[in-house]
């Protein structure tokens, strides 16, 4: 037999060893049987999502993204559509991607939820 608790069910619950996620944060989750245990970490995170429509094609895309992603974790979730040429952020072969204020997206910025993006 398994007894199987977690730290934070705020976070995260766990029931014969499936761990539901809550809310954002951090929970250990921990595994005892025969008087012995074992532990782990999991972390929720923040699951967001935006749309980019080419200009030139109308080629749309619904982007999910975690918190904390960056341009090239969606290069990597997207290969086929989402591009890195030279540092910067492209959509497919639509035109490159820019921050609401007209300045292009470094491959490396963090995606922020609170941000426009505009395919020029």
């Amino acid at each position: 037999t398994v007894t199987w608790s977690s730290d934070n069910e705020a976070v995260a619950t766990v029931v014969d060893g499936v761990v539901t996620p809550v809310a954002k944060g951090t929970a250990t989750i921990t595994a005892t049987s025969g008087g012995k245990s074992d532990t782990c970490t999991v972390t929720v995170r923040q699951l967001y999502s935006f749309t980019l429509t080419g200009p030139y094609t109308g080629e749309t895309l619904v982007v999910e993204y975690y918190e904390g992603d960056t341009w090239n974790d969606m290069v990597a979730k997207y290969p086929n559509t989402i591009k890195v040429y030279s540092g910067y952020v492209a959509f497919g072969g639509d035109g490159f991607i820019y921050l609401e204020n007209g300045n292009m997206i470094p491959a490396t910025a963090q995606i922020d939820p609170n941000e426009t993006y505009e395919v020029q």
